[in-house]
This record gives structure tokens, C-alpha cells and sequence, in this order.
């Protein structure tokens, strides 16, 4: 009988899924069934990912690539989505052909190969070359998270001009935006610098610690009580006005200095 969690994934892994009733499974086998859909879902993204590829040299138009349109109504996706999957899969079908091997033999989810690919699409073929070997090596024993990591600090050693220019780019593309939730409440996400973002946090927890004991509140909803007063008292004019990264925009001199603490957690 075929190993669900470790036979390479392909038709004949396929065929043993759909034959497999989960009732009759005990716990072992069902999480061996588990492991074998997603080494499937990841031979399955391979596939998809060289078709999409292989579209964008078909759907070009009059010097008009309608790649993602056509994409984005085939898969019922938004335009961003649509284009960040084709991008993905040319950046695999061309620069990365070890992440899409390892994409097609099980060993990397999608997530991870997108981790991959995104990290490394402003660095040339040589240095994305340089990164992908050093990282696949570990990948597959990876979180997402973790491999992020480990990317990030291949790209630095590949080209660490480029690196610091993709920084600069992304600095640009710092934001705070807002979305509703459901009951009443309401999401804020804030793309920072890691600096002003270690002193946003910093301040955050030292307000959410200047409580008694008594406070029946959790940290997390005492953290989000602290930066609700933050710009309640910008209000009353306790707040300076919004001044870009050190660096970038203004000078150092122009900011008040701060001390940032960092807090890091291992086993």
C-alpha cells in the first residue's frame, strides 16, 4: 500500500487519496493523509505554475499582455492577486528552477515558493541563483516564517547594495490604512520602518504595563487601550507632528531622540 505522507506526489498519490475513507483512519493515518494532500496541493501548484508561465507568451496583443485579465476570470481572482501568482510562476519557469522542482516534488509548499521567488525578483539571475541554492537546502524542514528569515539574510549576503536599495524602495511604501471588522470593531495595519516599528511596540507595552494589579484587562487589550490614548492626546496638542524615518526626509537632528526595546522570546 502506498505511504500517503511520504510517496512522491503525482497521479498514483492522487488515486490512493480519493480511495482513502477518513472514518477508517485513525489518528496516525489521518495526519499521513493530511501531509500527502498537501505534498499534492505543491505537485498541483507546479503544474499551475508552468501553465501560467507559458500563458504570458501566448496572451501578448498588439504589444498588450493580457495575461492577467485573462487569469484574473479564469480563476475568479482580483487583478493584484492574478498578477502576483503569474509573476511568481515566471520568476520559477525561468530564475528559480530548483524551487520548482522542489514546488513539484512535494518538499516546499506554495507559500514558501512565493517567499522564494518575491524575495529574489530584485536581484539578478546570478545572485537569485546564489540565494535560491543556499536556501533550499533548509527549506523544506522550514515554517514559512522561518524561511523568511533565511531568505532575507541570503539576499543580504548576495548583494547587499541591492538589498539596501529594495529597503529604500519599501520605506516609500510605508502606510497605515484601517478595515472594518465584524461586531463593531474595526482592523488598523501599519507598514513601518523595523525601527519606528520596534518604538511604536516599545511605547505601547510601557503604557499597557503602567497598570495595578487589580486591572481585570488582558495585555493584548490593555496594548490596544494604550495606543487609543496615544493620539487621544494628540488632541490636546501632547503629540508632535508626523516626521518621516531618520534619514529619509528629515534629518536626524529634526527627531526627538528615543530609546527603542527590543523584547525576543526563544524556547
Amino acid at each position: 500500500m502506498i505511504e500517503l505522507a511520504t510517496a512522491p506526489p503525482g497521479l498514483e498519490l492522487a488515486a490512493a487519496l480519493a480511495d482513502t475513507d477518513p472514518a477508517r483512519l485513525d489518528g496516525s493515518g489521518l495526519v499521513d493523509a493530511l501531509a500527502g494532500y498537501e505534498r499534492l496541493a505543491s505537485w498541483a501548484a507546479a503544474g499551475q505554475a508552468r501553465i501560467l508561465a507559458a500563458l504570458g507568451t501566448t496572451l501578448v496583443h498588439d504589444d498588450e499582455d493580457w495575461t492577467r485579465e485573462e487569469v484574473a476570470a479564469a480563476l475568479r481572482l482580483s487583478g493584484h492577486t492574478a498578477q502576483r501568482r503569474i509573476d511568481t510562476a515566471r520568476d520559477l519557469g525561468t530564475r528559480l528552477p530548483g524551487t520548482l522542482q522542489a514546488l513539484a516534488a512535494g518538499d516546499l509548499s506554495y507559500l514558501q515558493a512565493v517567499v522564494i521567488a518575491e524575495a529574489t525578483r530584485d536581484l539578478t539571475d546570478a545572485a537569485a541563483a546564489q540565494v535560491e541554492q543556499r536556501v533550499l537546502a533548509r527549506a523544506a524542514a522550514q515554517t514559512v516564517a522561518e524561511l523568511r528569515r533565511t531568505v532575507s539574510r541570503a539576499v543580504l549576503a548576495a548583494d547587499p547594495a541591492r538589498a539596501e536599495h529594495a529597503h529604500q524602495r519599501a520605506l516609500g511604501e510605508r502606510s497605515v490604512q484601517c478595515w472594518p471588522a465584524p461586531d463593531g470593531m474595526a482592523e488598523i495595519r501599519a507598514l513601518l520602518d523595523a525601527p519606528d516599528a520596534a518604538l511604536v511596540m516599545s511605547a505601547v507595552n510601557h503604557l499597557a504595563t503602567k497598570t495595578d494589579a487589580t486591572d481585570p484587562r488582558g495585555i493584548e487589550a490593555r496594548r490596544a487601550d494604550a495606543l487609543v490614548s496615544v493620539f487621544a492626546g494628540a488632541r490636546s496638542g501632547q503629540v508632535p507632528a508626523a516626521q518621516g524615518p531618520a534619514g529619509h526626509g528629515t534629518s536626524p537632528g529634526e527627531r526627538r531622540p528615543v530609546r527603542a526595546q527590543i523584547q525576543v522570546t526563544v524556547p
